[in-house]
Formats: C-alpha cells, sequence, structure tokens
C-alpha cells in the first residue's frame, strides 16, 4: 500500500495546517491562536458518559453495521474508556484493532475478533501489514484519540485511505486539543459530512463521514 509524500490529509483538507514548531505537542502554545474551551466538566484525559454516548451515536451513524474498527489511543481510562463502547459494537464476525505505544495486549481475544498492538500509529508498515493479515480489507470505524498534535492528527488521518463507504471517523478531544480542533474545522464540507463536537461541555468528540 502506497503511503508516500503525497498524504491523504492533503486532498481532504481546506488548507495547510502542519505546525513546524515543536510547541505542535503543547495546548497553550495554541491559546494565543484559537479560544479553546476547556472542560467544565470533564477530569482531565476522562472519557466521560456524555463522550460514551456521543461515540455510539457517531458508530450508529455508519451507513450499515461496521464491521471492522481501527482505534487510536487504547483503553487510557479502564473501564471508563471508549475501548470498550467500541468493542461492544463488535459483531461476532468483525475485527477491532487497537494501536497503541504502550502494551494493550490483556484485551486481545481471538476469539471474539479482538486485536492490539504495541507502535505508533505512524508505523504504517507494522498496522497495516497487521490488518492484511487479519484479513481486513477496508475500515468501517475509525477512532483517532492518540497523541493530539496537529501533525500527528495529519498522520492519523492516512488511515482512512481504507475508510469503507459509509464508514465513519470519530475524533476525541475536538473542544481542547489543537490537533483535532483545527483538523476537524478545516475538513473539506464538500467532501465531508462533519459533527465537529457533540460534547461542548467537556473535551468534545466529533465526527466526520464522506458525502455520498
Amino acid at each position: 500500500m502506497g503511503y508516500g509524500a503525497m498524504r491523504r490529509w492533503t486532498t481532504d483538507l481546506v488548507k495547510d495546517i502542519r505546525y513546524g514548531d515543536f510547541r505542535d505537542d503543547s495546548d497553550d502554545a495554541f491559546d494565543d491562536l484559537v479560544n479553546l474551551s476547556r472542560a467544565k466538566t470533564e477530569v482531565m484525559g476522562e472519557f466521560s458518559p456524555a463522550n460514551h454516548n456521543a461515540l455510539q451515536f457517531a458508530i450508529n451513524q455508519c451507513s450499515s453495521k461496521p464491521k471492522t474498527f481501527l482505534e487510536i489511543g487504547v483503553c487510557r481510562n479502564g473501564t471508563y474508556s471508549s475501548t470498550h463502547t467500541i468493542i461492544r459494537n463488535l459483531p461476532e464476525d468483525g475485527i477491532y484493532l487497537g494501536v497503541d505505544i504502550e502494551d494493550k495486549t490483556y484485551l486481545n481475544n481471538s476469539k471474539r475478533g479482538i486485536y492490539t498492538i504495541k507502535t505508533s500509529s505512524s508505523n504504517y508498515d507494522e498496522v497495516y501489514s497487521l490488518l492484511n493479515n487479519l484479513g481486513v480489507a477496508s475500515l468501517d470505524f475509525i477512532f483517532i484519540d492518540g497523541w493530539h498534535s496537529i501533525n500527528q492528527v495529519l498522520d492519523d488521518w492516512q488511515y482512512t485511505t481504507m475508510l469503507s463507504d459509509g464508514g465513519v471517523v470519530a475524533f476525541h478531544d475536538t473542544t481542547s486539543h489543537p490537533g483535532p480542533h483545527f483538523f476537524m474545522k478545516n475538513l473539506d464540507k464538500t467532501k465531508w459530512y462533519v459533527m465537529e463536537n457533540l460534547c461542548p461541555k467537556d473535551h468534545g468528540l466529533g465526527f466526520c463521514k464522506k458525502v455520498s
């Protein structure tokens, strides 16, 4: 699978949002660029009940019952994690792949189609190879909740090359982190139906779907 210099996001954003400074990894660096709403009801990093409801709503927007799931940033909040909402939607013949820089193999259950890989989501060769070995030709639902810098979100968007027709991509932290915030705001609305934030009182969760 090719993913050279021409990245997928270059065709899907209305402008180049790349940020060259090391401060791309810092939310505070963007306070002078945009008034990011800080969470009022959500503890930093927590996946709130509102987030779970929004994630389920986003999953329900798939044109048909999703069978293949990719999650970037896995089970960071124990039993309250987004991962559990996603797995509850996994059918018997489905495949879930979680990508995280930490070991999440305690989640693995091949009988249920649940797999994880310890690597950076930027390591496309590893992730694509595992998806291929699992027989995944396309992804019905992608959830991006890894490192929240602009540059990393641009990298993570590359996986939409595998998005199925009628598939959905969702982002956590669209209110309070620069990567998902700027990415969702600058998606080409002629190509993507975008809901930037379903949870305005916390860190935010949004989703997008190809315009049919």
